[in-house]
């Protein structure tokens, strides 16, 4: 009986392994892909690449045709990482791509992903709230291959709520083929560290800031398992989630290295995914349109920035792209 047991850990250890090997390798590949294409690190092309695949999702779903947007994110997966095996084998600039790629942000992600398979095995759904619909909302969108909410009836009480994560959790279970628990934690989880990545990118060469970094992230959110609040490792709730989201695009409006342009192609789809992951998002959004006005008034060191018109340029987008999203939602709904 022991023998039988220990067969069937095995198993699932097995299976655990196998399914977040594949979405470590989408993730990989598209965000290796775009560092290529536009000159940026892993760390910061990773978060990119996730919000283009929620994005992507929800384009498809939005045309009743979700189960088209997986093989679509899937084909672009595979392009760039087709993409990445040229940049690093055989493009005359490999040597400084090479730098973009191998690097501290790289070398968490892989940690990450080790913690992320260790921490949920034989984890399972336990909290009332999740059950009642982050669970529940996975597994009908994987039945019904469509929105969740033009099925409110699948769901406890008829809740219905944005789809953004829940999308990049179905994607995950699609890849895998099946529903399972663990993939539920799993994605979330690298979800939330692949918008934590570019912290990364700050530490450069420097192994004591990147070790100090490396602790403080994870024993930060376990802190939070512990201390009884909501955190990726005890519970499906994305609050903590659309807060690491919100602190990316404040990374990006206060830091003084990426240009006005670099800016906006993260800010605009970042906006975005916020209205999409809560309702609360709206919100959100106001606190990064105040940032980037302040940013675009008491700044004037941003490289390709000569006068505060372009921040308020990028938050006359924002507001824009937030409206849109909202009120795409809202035909749904």
């Amino acid at each position: 009986m022991a023998a039988g047991a220990d067969h069937l850990a095995l198993t699932v250890l097995l299976s655990n392994v196998l399914s977040l090997g594949m979405l470590t390798l989408v993730l990989f590949f598209g965000a290796s892909g775009l560092a290529y294409l536009i000159k940026k690190s892993f760390s910061l092309t990773l978060p990119l690449f996730c919000m283009a695949l929620i994005l992507i999702m929800y384009g498809f779903a939005l045309s009743g045709y979700l189960e088209y947007g997986f093989y679509v994110v899937a084909t672009l997966s595979l392009v760039l990482g087709c993409l990445a095996i040229y940049g690093l084998t055989v493009a005359t600039d490999r040597h400084e791509y090479r730098s973009h790629i191998f690097n501290y942000g790289l070398l968490a992600f892989c940690l990450f992903a080790l913690m992320t398979l260790v921490l949920n095995f034989g984890r399972e759904v336990t909290r009332t709230d999740d059950y009642n619909y982050w669970a529940l909302s996975v597994r009908q969108m994987m039945l019904y291959k469509d929105l969740v909410a033009r099925h409110p009836e699948s769901v406890a009480f008829g809740l219905v709520k944005p789809p953004a994560t829940s999308l990049f959790q179905f994607f995950f279970m699609r890849l895998d083929g099946v529903y399972s628990e663990f993939s539920l934690f799993a994605s979330l989880q690298m979800l939330t560290y692949a918008f934590l990545l570019p912290l990364f990118d700050t530490v450069k060469k420097n192994p004591l800031r990147f070790f100090t970094l490396l602790m403080f992230l994870p024993g930060f959110l376990m802190a939070l398992q512990f201390s009884g609040q909501p955190s990726p490792f005890s519970t499906l709730v994305i609050d903590l989630l659309v807060a690491v989201v919100t602190g990316f695009g404040l990374f990006v409006i206060t830091h003084l290295d990426y240009s006005i342009r670099f800016k906006a192609s993260v800010l605009l789809p970042l906006v975005a995914i916020l209205i999409l992951q809560k309702d609360t998002g709206i919100m959100l959004v106001a606190i990064l349109v105040v940032a980037a006005i302040a940013q675009g008034f008491f700044s004037r060191r941003d490289p390709g920035t000569r006068h505060p018109a372009q921040y308020i340029g990028i938050t006359v987008m924002m507001v824009v792209v937030a409206a849109l999203s909202l009120l795409s939602w809202r035909t749904v709904i």
